[in-house]
């Protein structure tokens, strides 16, 4: 069983089952299930043979300790992503989204990617083109490149995605996507230090009004971008970036001051209407700002979110552009 199955409903783990281990809530490790292996770590010692036949998501019992316990949870690209041994620096989950929904990745697209780096990516998009698509993703680093193949392998994804090693921008040789043929692709993704350089490339691989992304960290690689694209004759372009916000959503009692029969009526529907309001405190008046009596046993419960302090930094500018169809250039 992979994470591309589409197929729903509970799933057991099996010999040969990938198996994302939930250590801790930033720790995630990988493991392929094999019979009478053990797995050992500072929660205990973990017996394959245990968790064969359990269904995904069971907790996983240590045989040394009584209290070491951990959960095996079924691989999905973003568990993946976290659970990878990293190579290169790798696209998160939020621009990941973003990608798939701005190229209109789906089931039977012929998408390209450079550079492959640990395959984050590339296990999102195979994914989104499952079952019937492809992935072709290039890599100019040759160890890396390799690495990706094998764990593509691993993941039963060697159907739906062709690692090769090669440089797309043509540093020292012609550059492009070999193997892919001219006007076949459905979508481009570039993942490269100059995307630039490759861009008349993705221009002659694309399909007319098919789409693609430039992910670059700075700026200055979006000008650079921004100015090949036009140059190219792409249009609809636009850079966008994500930025990930938390929200704490708790449930908080609110107690209703005891105004009477009829005020504490209209204070419950105040409350009701908007009990994360910034205005007055509960159990104050609003003219005295006094503390009002509380009612025995009045109030309700409410879910609020509340926003936090801190909010994830800049990963990447996103920048998409469309290919023109002939007749309209």
């Amino acid at each position: 069983m992979d994470f591309v199955d589409p197929i729903p409903g509970p799933h057991t783990i099996a010999p040969g089952s990938l198996v994302i281990v939930f250590l801790h809530h930033d720790q995630l490790d990988h493991i392929v299930i094999q019979r009478d292996s053990i797995l050992n770590n500072k929660w205990g010692t973990f017996h394959h043979n245990d968790i064969i036949g359990q269904p995904f998501g069971s907790i996983w019992y240590s045989k040394s300790s009584t209290r070491g316990w951990l959960y095996a949870l079924q691989a999905t690209p973003e568990l993946w992503a976290m659970a990878l041994p990293h190579r290169t620096q790798i696209v998160h989950e939020l621009d990941a989204a973003m990608v798939t929904l701005k190229l209109n990745v789906k089931p039977g697209f012929r998408v390209i990617e450079s550079g492959t780096g640990s395959g984050a990516m590339s296990s999102v998009l195979a994914r989104s083109l499952s079952p019937t698509g492809h992935l072709f993703t290039f890599e100019f680093n040759e160890n890396r490149a390799d690495a990706a193949r094998e764990e593509f392998k691993q993941n039963n994804l060697s159907h739906l995605v062709t690692v090769a090693h090669f440089d797309v921008c043509g540093k020292g040789g012609t550059g492009g996507f070999p193997g892919v043929e001219s006007g076949t692709a459905d979508a481009v993704f570039l993942d490269l230090p100059e995307p630039w350089v490759a861009v008349p490339h993705a221009a002659t691989a694309l399909k007319p009004n098919r789409r693609i992304a430039c992910y670059s960290p700075c700026i200055e690689q979006v000008m650079k971008t921004a100015t090949a694209l036009r140059d190219a004759g792409f249009h609809s372009i636009e850079t966008v970036e994500v930025r990930l916000k938390s929200y704490n959503v708790r449930e908080f009692p609110f107690k209703v001051p005891d105004f009477g029969h009829s005020g504490a009526l209209e204070s419950s529907k105040a409350t009701e209407a908007s009990p994360c309001s910034s205005g007055p405190e509960a159990g104050t008046s609003t003219s005295t700002g006094r503390p009002l009596p509380i009612a025995e046993e009045s109030g309700a419960i409410y879910r609020c979110a509340r926003a936090s302090q801190g909010m994830r930094g800049h990963t990447a500018f996103l920048t998409f552009a469309t290919k023109p169809h002939p007749e309209a250039v």
